[in-house]
């Protein structure tokens, strides 16, 4: 019965944190600095090239794209010598659900949020598994539920609480109560549903589910910086260059049309494009 009951009040405790849609947040005065967290640029700036992915987690556009670095990123070498960040485009907007406007709706802003968290707090080759995984099958599908970014981030290797990805995802309560059942399980042997199995549904027609302040604040400050850069188009790909005079290359994805690559748009093309780049950086 003791067990029975204390199974009952976390799941309790879990319901009012993960299933409340957000109020409003007034993301101008909530810095993403003020965020206890390692940030979401891979390696070390300076050494290593810059590329960045605008993207949508539901487009079509940004799949191809992500598509095409999955196999970049799989060529010997090329993991230690770019610095990869995906940032958002969408709206600010202080009423919608998770205070921004996503072109794809609510439920893509969640899959936006998740895939920030994922970025800031695993490893590339963890974190673009993960991101490879969302994007199979029947896409979108549930981009945005929490039930497929945990999934595929755990098919990735990743622990959903140890990593902080489940903390910034769903908060710091649901992290708290994630966490002691996990302890809970380890000490008794028994498995613990930290979440009622009716909750774990990747339908993306289901409720909005909640999203941590992290990921708010991670996803609004994305958009932001999208916006201050002119980026209009999911996938755009951006290429810090030492070597153009305009310091970039760019390269878009629009309607499923590879435009304005100068340098090719193939996995081939963009790992010579960012080879070169690197050893301008790295001169022996």
């Amino acid at each position: 019965m003791r067990r029975a009951r204390l199974a009952l009040s976390l799941a309790a405790a879990l319901a009012t944190s993960v299933t409340a849609i957000p109020t409003p947040y007034n993301y101008e005065q909530a810095p993403l600095a003020a965020v206890e967290s390692p940030g979401f640029v891979f390696g070390h700036p300076g050494q290593r090239v810059n590329v960045s992915l605008y993207v949508m987690s539901r487009c079509p556009d940004a799949r191809m794209c992500e598509s095409v670095f999955e196999d970049v990123l799989k060529h010997e070498g090329i993991l230690d010598q770019v610095d990869l960040k995906l940032e958002f485009l969408g709206d600010i907007d202080r009423h919608a659900a998770y205070g921004v406007d996503c072109m794809h709706g609510d439920v893509e802003c969640a899959g936006d949020a998740h895939q920030l968290c994922l970025a800031a707090h695993t490893p590339l080759e963890q974190f673009y598994a993960a991101l490879s995984c969302m994007n199979y099958g029947n896409f979108p599908g549930a981009i945005g539920t929490i039930a497929l970014t945990r999934r595929c981030a755990e098919t990735s290797g990743i622990d959903w609480w140890a990593s902080g990805v489940g903390k910034c995802v769903e908060g710091k309560r649901a992290a708290m109560v994630g966490r002691y059942t996990q302890r809970l399980a380890a000490l008794t042997g028994e498995g613990y549903e930290p979440r009622p199995k009716e909750w774990d549904t990747e339908d993306e027609d289901a409720p909005l589910e909640h999203l941590g302040k992290e990921a708010r604040l991670r996803l609004a400050d994305s958009v932001r910086h999208t916006k201050k850069v002119g980026v209009t188009k999911s996938c755009t790909i951006e290429i810090a260059s030492t070597l153009k005079h305009d310091k970039t290359r760019r390269c878009v994805v629009d309607g499923g049309v590879w435009k304005g690559c100068d340098d090719g748009h193939t996995a081939a093309d963009f790992v010579r494009v960012i080879s070169k780049e690197w050893k301008a950086l790295n001169p022996t």
